[in-house]
């Protein structure tokens, strides 16, 4: 979709207002339902829609992405804007300057409407935050669309931005864009800044990049800088399928996965990691806590109502959990790392499995523990991964998820961009 706007923007097809309008058209018509959004500014992106149709009008365009309409998730700062991230306690903070990566794509002319919704804190898998609303799935609005980057995903998915910036320390960005049906990358650790995020792991936190595919990643990724060198040239990768995490999906996921990766064409090979993936969510949901905790204690203990009662007892755990559990934790993760290592000794070698385990789930059911099962050891491992929306079954989409080593992110999107193309040509799941 971005390629195709920045095209018809470059011919004078298309203007910025054009693409800004539509968006906030269809925010206006679909966001009251879907809650994707905790603020938008419609006379600001109006603004910077016109000051970009000027820049173009002379020449002067920043690039693709100058004119594009970007959606950035609640715990980033964008100046002017609330930031909240998504809790009660920080509602009436206001940011006084852009988180890096915002600033990253203001500079290229991108047009930010306004901020996500997620979880309170970002602590969660759904979006079902106690102070802001719960977010749908717009594919399925009766359905969770995922967390924490919920509102980031379900905002590409219903139209209202075609790009938009999520945070992911145990699978959220990928989680939202399976169960939303669009593409998310979560990149190698440090590729794109993570100033102005407000923290949860200074080890597992990323900002990760929702689009429509993985066409719209590669392209954002190179427009922006995080990629500077050309797509690689084609060269399959091989794909190692964890059966032991594989294994644990319901019957009807695992044979559509096979079917799926078979249809590629590319080397496959069964592979154990050989840790439980259950052992390292738990492993990394107790650094989250102690490392929040340590970032909002003051308010905790001076203000503890508008903290909701699950986030309070999160963080009172961390308090009083003793240390050697903390570290023991802290053991598992490298643990992991070490493994992924192991196992992807080349930027050619990409672990292939789904992204989330079930398909999204009813609005009415409550998060379950599990639903970071598939994604969080990426964050331990320190990896890169991207989850394209090419897998489905009955109950609606769960993402195919390629994960590749450190540093192998212009590998794992050319070989997404691939697979989408050959599994879209070969007959893709409905979504």
């Amino acid at each position: 979709m971005i390629a195709r706007q920045a095209r018809g923007l470059e011919r004078g097809q298309l203007t910025a207002s054009d693409l800004v309008e539509a968006s906030l058209s269809v925010i206006d018509e679909r966001d009251g339902r879907l809650r994707c959004f905790l603020e938008v500014d419609r006379a600001g992106a109006l603004a910077q829609a016109r000051e970009s149709d000027r820049r173009r009008s002379k020449g002067e365009a920043f690039g693709p992405l100058d004119g594009i309409p970007v959606a950035v998730k609640g715990n980033l700062a964008v100046e002017g804007f609330a930031w909240s991230g998504g809790m009660a306690t920080r509602a009436s903070i206001r940011a006084s300057e852009d988180a890096a990566a915002v600033a990253r794509l203001r500079a290229k002319g991108a047009v930010i409407v306004g901020t996500t919704n997620l979880p309170e804190a970002a602590m969660g898998a759904v979006t079902a935050n106690p102070w802001f609303g719960t977010c749908r799935s717009p594919r399925q609005p009766d359905r969770h669309a995922g967390g924490s980057s919920g509102g980031s995903g379900a905002a590409v998915a219903a139209g209202m931005a075609p790009l938009a910036l999520g945070t992911d320390t145990m699978g959220s960005v990928r989680i939202p864009a399976a169960w939303c049906g669009v593409a998310g990358w979560t990149p190698t650790a440090g590729t794109i800044p993570t100033g102005g995020l407000i923290p949860l792991s200074n080890r597992l936190d990323r900002v990760g990049v929702l689009a429509t595919g993985a066409d719209d990643l590669w392209l954002s990724a190179r427009a922006t800088g995080y990629l500077d060198s050309p797509l690689p040239a084609v060269r399959p990768p091989r794909l190692l399928i964890p059966e032991d995490l594989v294994e644990r999906t319901p019957s009807e996921l695992r044979e559509r996965f096979g079917e799926r990766v078979s249809q590629l064409g590319w080397d496959l090979e069964n592979v154990r990691l050989g840790f439980d993936p259950a052992r390292v969510r738990r492993a990394g949901l107790l650094a989250v806590e102690a490392e929040a905790y340590l970032f909002h204690r003051r308010d905790l203990h001076g203000n503890p109502e508008v903290f909701s009662a699950r986030f309070r007892s999160m963080l009172e755990y961390a308090e009083r959990a003793p240390a050697w559990k903390l570290a023991r934790s802290y053991q598992i993760l490298d643990e992991v790392r070490d493994r992924i290592a192991e196992l992807t000794g080349s930027d050619h070698h990409l672990l292939a499995l789904p992204t989330t385990p079930h398909p999204p789930l009813p609005v009415t059911e409550p998060e379950p523990a599990w639903l970071g099962d598939l994604t969080a050891f990426v964050n331990a491992a320190g990896a890169c991964a991207v989850s394209i929306p090419v897998l489905s079954v009955a109950g609606g989409p769960v993402g195919l998820q390629l994960v590749g080593r450190p540093g192998a992110d212009r590998h794992l999107l050319a070989a997404a961009r691939d697979a989408e193309r050959q599994l879209a040509a070969s007959g893709q799941d409905p979504l």
